[in-house]
């Protein structure tokens, strides 16, 4: 709502807006009544400016609730991206109905090594761009080597700062040019598993049930 200028040049890009809450509310402190309407307001607002309802959603802080689950299920969304329980994409069954996972880790998250505001408590030492980024080339290297599922977490107003993007351009640029990878939106990446899972491939994924997930 505040930047459509931003959202247009990201459509345009090819790229995927999920959905991350309203005002970036935390799912553990907004529950029951609150959550629900704050969930449904981003919804409003994607299909006002994206033209569309969201696949995906990653919680704030990664907080997802078995409330945010259900809503997801209820609301036919692709995926969730908040968990940690693995290193590849897997299908969660509750008793709502099914969900993908595109797992993510703070190894791959540019907070720690980046953020540094003392209004949220948050006072971590900031490291150089080379060395805070290097984690990302570290598990990315990992994962490529495994054949596996990677996730780069950058926000703009941190490896967003030209130091430190510089790198990432570099980064990929490398890696585009001397290694066999495929850079996509998270939905196509999850339509893609989807779509290998039910064609009988099952060495990709993992089938985990959440019936009683609780953060």
């Amino acid at each position: 709502e505040q930047y459509p200028a931003a959202v247009d040049a990201i459509l345009e890009g090819g790229h995927e807006i999920g959905h991350h809450g309203y005002i970036h509310e935390d799912p553990i402190a907004t529950k029951g009544k609150k959550q629900v309407a704050a969930f449904e307001k981003a919804l409003a607002v994607h299909r006002k400016r994206v033209g569309r309802k969201p696949r995906g959603y990653r919680a704030p802080v990664y907080n997802v609730t078995q409330q945010v689950i259900d809503l997801l299920v209820g609301h036919g969304f692709l995926y969730d991206s908040s968990l940690m329980a693995d290193d590849i994409p897997y299908l969660m069954k509750t008793k709502k109905g099914e969900l993908w996972e595109a797992p993510v880790h703070w190894g791959t998250d540019d907070w720690p090594p980046f953020a540094h505001y003392a209004e949220i408590g948050y006072m971590m030492p900031v490291k150089s761009p080379s060395e805070g980024l290097a984690t990302f080339w570290e598990e990315f290297d990992a994962q490529y080597e495994a054949g596996g599922f990677w996730v780069g977490i950058w926000h703009p107003f941190l490896t967003g700062r030209l130091a430190r993007w510089r790198q990432v351009e570099a980064w990929l640029e490398t890696t585009l040019r001397t290694k066999k990878v495929w850079f996509a939106p998270l939905e196509d990446i999850i339509a893609h598993v989807a779509k290998v899972t039910a064609d009988g491939d099952r060495k990709s994924t993992r089938l985990n049930s959440s019936h009683g997930y609780i953060s």
